[in-house]
């Protein structure tokens, strides 16, 4: 609620409305009352605060004067300024600026006339070049290949070779996963590693068989894998197949190197896919009787139905 109060200024009875808030610093009806109130009290004494001057003087209250003439206020000023001289190459002119000012030059020209660029060496250690660069440029290379070349030689290390025996060491840079310090100790450690492999691994004996990917079988001879067909082909003739020779499966199926099976084919090109029906009939009739006897059964019923 708003609270009333009396102002504060003689001679004035008027009564005013003020929020809880203001009612401690509101203390005049209106602003001419409180002007007239500090009229009324009239100025007030204050003593100079330039150093060495003890003058007093007389200022209203609201005044925001604190020297006794425009000379002390100089003087005082003048206290807090420095002399510079301009940086300008060639101007050797002295100006006075407020201290901690950020001015350098002694006029707008001299400033207009700066230095733009600067000649900077390239940082690199083994490029000398000359470089010219603006002030607030933070170039560092003259190109980027001795930007490179810097960053490398930053980071590369000295390590030592990982072969046996060998206590060379080498420059190499982060980026690297060299090991060997030459491609010498690299092959002779690679040697050693599959050496170490064919003895750990497990040697077939001669005579093991394996599949290959082409559906055929291999088997293990004194000098190699060789496959199968052919190997029971060249011991039943006795020698070596020669290139235009073959051996024939007669029933088709790649894994099926029974000696009755096989057969010797000659030609200047390789053996047609497929086999004979006599084959065949022979081979389903021998081995799949029962299965034929089946198919025979289901394909007459399917007849009889129709």
């Amino acid at each position: 609620m708003p609270i009333t109060k009396i102002c504060a200024r003689p001679g004035c009875c008027n009564t005013f409305s003020a929020s809880p808030s203001t009612a401690s610093r509101v203390r005049h009806c209106s602003p001419r009352c409180g002007q007239l109130n500090r009229v009324r009290k009239g100025p007030n004494t204050r003593t100079c605060a330039a150093e060495g001057c003890d003058n007093r003087f007389e200022c209203y209250p609201s005044a925001s004067k604190i020297f006794c003439s425009r000379v002390c206020g100089q003087a005082w000023r003048l206290r807090t300024v420095e002399s510079r001289t301009c940086a300008h190459q060639g101007c050797d002119n002295s100006f006075t600026v407020a201290r901690g000012s950020a001015q350098t030059f002694c006029s707008l020209s001299c400033g207009a006339k700066r230095a733009r660029y600067l000649e900077k060496t390239c940082e690199y250690s083994r490029c000398g070049n000359t470089i010219r660069i603006s002030q607030m440029s933070k170039r560092r290379f003259c190109d980027r290949r001795c930007a490179i070349l810097h960053r490398h030689a930053m980071s590369r290390t000295l390590k030592t070779c990982e072969a046996t025996g060998c206590t060379n060491t080498f420059i190499r840079p982060s980026w690297s996963k060299r090991k060997f310090c030459d491609t010498r100790c690299g092959a002779r450690e690679q040697h050693k590693r599959e050496r170490t492999l064919d003895q750990c691994r497990k040697r077939r004996p001669v005579g093991s068989r394996r599949p290959n990917n082409s559906g055929y079988v291999e088997i293990k001879t004194e000098t190699g894998w060789k496959l199968e067909h052919r190997w029971i082909v060249e011991g039943i003739i006795g020698r070596e197949l020669l290139p235009n020779e073959t051996a024939h499966h007669k029933n088709t199926i790649r894994n099926d190197n029974r000696p009755e099976n096989l057969e010797l084919w000659y030609g200047p090109g390789a053996q047609p896919s497929g086999g004979r029906v006599s084959d065949l009939v022979d081979y389903v009739a021998k081995y799949h009787a029962q299965a034929v006897v089946d198919a025979i059964a289901s394909l007459e019923s399917e007849q009889s139905h129709e």
